[in-house]
């Protein structure tokens, strides 16, 4: 469980074992999952140890939502030299979709001729929004989710299961946290959002302020109250919710990330409605507690529904929190309303 399978892992090693240079991309779902498979393929290094984790290993990931040239050029003067120890310097590039277009042109002469002790480690949950010229320099690999741990959470906490399920199919390190502690009494707060009224929603909300797994489930169950309310009550209703949102999001320093995590729990939403309406695959459902309330919705326009559900995508992969936020919210919650509604 957690563990790349054998015969895939030794066709990676033999791989990178190679006396040259060489680029492999992990492409999936989950940014964590990805991340912690690509660790998994430094340490299969026979002559790995703790020292070489500070030595030979460069780690890059977005700051502030990107990845920059400044980022790149550290790549570039980390590669300078040769191995401390072994034969191999590893860079693993988490989530290289989230490289500036100066960084990604900076990035292509390293990814051209890297030294023969470089191993690049690419993960990305959107390969195809990647420069072709980066594709075409990468030997890349799937990485199916590890549905088998889903299943351990289903038996471990039975029908309890739905308030954490979507969250967990989201982020593998919060699929690993619900898996080795009992996050019981963690369900039991979630269950309380429902019994909210929407000040006291929004003022539970504020005080999150970290990102730890428990924290994220809670954000994630926010979201999808905003949403259910927003759909279910009546236009004056939308526009003090609006702006109740709205004043609160405005003081919160990651206004942007928010938008972005608002818009992907829709996308999901939306994703779910499509199943319940279009095909019999129920067991691809991932907001499982809203599965009731789903099934006495209808898509008002399947085409409306289509478009928001790929600018929910394109909003959630932006690198750059430029635009009116408050427009977004707006469009967010809108959208919400105006795709569902009662059968």
């Amino acid at each position: 469980m957690g563990v790349m399978n054998e015969t895939f892992l030794k066709t990676l090693e033999n791989l990178i074992h190679l006396d040259k240079g060489i680029t492999v991309a992990f492409i999936g779902k989950a940014p964590s999952f990805l991340l912690q498979r690509a660790f998994e393929l430094v340490r299969s290094d026979t002559k790995w140890n703790s020292q070489r984790e500070t030595e030979d290993l460069l780690v890059v990931q977005p700051s502030s939502g990107n990845i920059g040239i400044d980022d790149i050029l550290d790549v570039e003067r980390f590669l300078l030299h040769k191995p401390a120890n072994g034969k191999k310097k590893y860079v693993v590039i988490h989530r290289v979709e989230r490289l500036t277009p100066e960084a990604s042109n900076a990035f292509l002469k390293t990814l051209e001729e890297p030294p023969e002790f470089a191993t690049l480690i690419l993960t990305t949950t959107s390969w195809e929004s990647l420069l072709p010229t980066i594709r075409s320099r990468s030997i890349f690999f799937e990485m199916d989710y590890p549905y088998e741990m889903l299943d351990a959470l289903k038996k471990k906490y039975r029908e309890d299961v739905k308030y954490i399920y979507a969250g967990c199919f989201e982020d593998f390190e919060v699929l690993k946290h619900c898996l080795d502690n009992d996050v019981s009494q963690l369900i039991e707060a979630l269950k309380s959002f429902e019994q909210l009224n929407f000040q006291d929603l929004v003022t539970k909300f504020e005080k999150l302020t970290d990102s730890r797994p428990e924290e994220y489930l809670m954000r994630r169950k926010f979201y999808l109250e905003v949403i259910r309310r927003i759909v279910s009550e009546g236009e004056h209703e939308f526009f003090k919710k609006f702006v109740v949102l709205k004043k609160t999001l405005n003081t919160n320093g990651n206004y942007f990330h928010t938008l972005q995590e608002i818009a992907a729990v829709l996308g999901t939403l939306i994703h779910d409605s499509f199943i319940i309406s279009r095909t019999s695959r129920w067991n691809l459902i991932q907001n499982l507690e809203l599965l009731e309330w789903l099934m006495d919705l209808d898509l008002k326009n399947t085409a409306e529904s289509e478009e928001v559900f790929l600018w929910c995508q394109r909003l959630s992969r932006l690198k750059i929190g430029s635009l009116n936020r408050d427009l977004i919210l707006h469009r967010i919650l809108y959208s919400a309303r105006e795709i569902f509604v009662k059968r």
